[in-house]
């Protein structure tokens, strides 16, 4: 699977998100991430200029190799805890699981609405489940009924307003 990464845009995962400046070809300027490290720190890491490669092992969707980048990591119980990290060079690894609920294989917008409905029931059950997770397939399940109604309120007010106007 691949990840499109659109100019001036920000891009949501699981835990983290990725808030993204300028895009050309595989160049990507002036990138920012926000996501949890292994101690549960709060990592935020800022790059100048960042180079995609493809995925080099199993479970890899795509490698960044950013430079000029600093990295701030906060204990969110106590802010005053906190590491500012430099470096020239850094290689970030985006994986698959970081995107797609590795369990189906698929996202919640590749889902059908039955089966995303059946998802959403089974994980209000689990405890393990985070509160953003759920609220993202139920954005989704959401998404999915309101866009193709949107279109046809759309279309018939455009059509009522071109007899209004002959």
């Amino acid at each position: 699977p691949t990840i499109e990464l659109e100019p001036n845009s920000v891009k949501r995962m699981k835990n983290s998100v990725l808030v993204i400046g300028g895009v050309d070809g595989r160049d990507v300027s002036d990138l920012v991430v926000f996501n949890m490290d292994t101690n549960n720190r709060q990592r935020i890491i800022v790059a100048g200029k960042s180079k995609i490669l493809s995925a080099r092992n199993a479970g890899v969707i795509m490698q960044m190799n950013m430079t000029d980048t600093q990295m701030l990591l906060f204990n969110k119980k106590n802010k005053k805890d906190f590491t500012v990290l430099d470096a020239d060079k850094v290689s970030l690894n985006i994986f698959e699981s970081a995107f797609f609920d590795t369990k189906t294989g698929t996202s919640p917008g590749e889902m059908t609405s039955t089966d995303l409905r059946k998802k959403i029931t089974a994980m209000k059950t689990e405890k393990d489940v985070s509160h953003q997770m759920l609220n993202r397939y139920e954005l989704e399940y959401n998404k999915k009924f309101s866009l193709p109604f949107a279109s046809i309120f759309f279309l018939l007010f455009c059509s009522e307003n071109r007899m209004v106007r002959l």
